[in-house]
């Protein structure tokens, strides 16, 4: 019986914590290509583009593996 009290379980609170990571770094990511761009300096966009994708990709793969190899 539900009792009102019930939390997540850990695992769905990793993932919470991720999605939340992945968000923020988001911004931030963002926030330094578009810096970049209107300061003029499309060399350091591209590298602050290719970081952005590999640092969401390795969060957000481990999420969408979740179930395989049950």
């Amino acid at each position: 019986m539900d009792d009102g009290n019930s939390r997540p379980c850990a695992g769905h609170q990793a993932r919470a914590a991720l999605l939340g990571a992945a968000a923020g770094l988001t911004l931030i990511w963002a926030g330094l290509i578009g810096h970049s761009l209107y300061r003029g300096q499309t060399d350091d966009a591209v590298i602050w583009l290719a970081v952005a994708v590999g640092s969401l990709t390795a969060i957000v793969l481990p999420l969408l593996d979740k179930g395989r190899g049950k």
